[in-house]
């Protein structure tokens, strides 16, 4: 409920763009107008007194990225590295454990999706370099990670979503 509470805290300033755009959020729908977020996209007549606005988030992240750039910390540590610093996600990935490493000088790779599903997430990662692949999808202590059908250890990534770390290379990962 952290990122509730943040969006609260911060809905009309750019943290709460970066919020949104983090965990990868393509829309928000609105009674009250966004000038924050430009023009709405669309307006609808609803059985509300006002129209339902539907804005487009500028420059959301992908549901899966590869970054090189990890940060450990603890939770607080995060929550204010992510509602108050200007931390690109792009490049910097903040873990609940592991090792502490600074992004490389350009993209360490690309992802691509192979099957999406409630239970299951399958991507083909091709990396430079060692990198973490992140999921903008809601992190559980039950979820198991596999590259290449090899089990690996999942981390907790940005305080909400999922990370883990693959070799350089193509790998399955799911």
């Amino acid at each position: 409920n952290w990122m509730t509470r943040a969006l609260h805290d911060t809905w009309g300033r750019p943290a709460a763009l970066r919020l949104l755009q983090l965990g990868a959020v393509e829309r928000v729908v609105s009674l009250e107008r966004e000038d924050w977020l430009g023009a709405p996209r669309r307006e609808v007549t609803s059985v509300f007194a006002r129209p339902l606005r539907v804005y487009d988030v500028p420059a959301p992240l992908p549901r899966a990225l590869l970054v090189e750039g990890a940060r450990v910390v603890s939770d607080e540590e995060g929550y204010q590295a992510l509602a108050r610093e200007a931390l690109d996600p792009r490049l910097w990935v903040l873990l609940d454990g592991g090792r502490p490493q600074p992004p490389g000088p350009d993209a360490p790779g690309a992802v691509r999706p192979v099957e999406r599903r409630a239970d299951r997430l399958v991507y083909e990662v091709e990396a430079r370099r060692a990198a973490w692949l992140v999921v903008q999808e809601s992190w559980s202590a039950g979820w198991v990670a596999r590259v290449d059908g090899r089990r690996q250890a999942l981390r907790r990534a940005n305080l909400l979503f999922r990370a883990v770390a693959v070799p350089a290379g193509r790998h399955a990962v799911e």
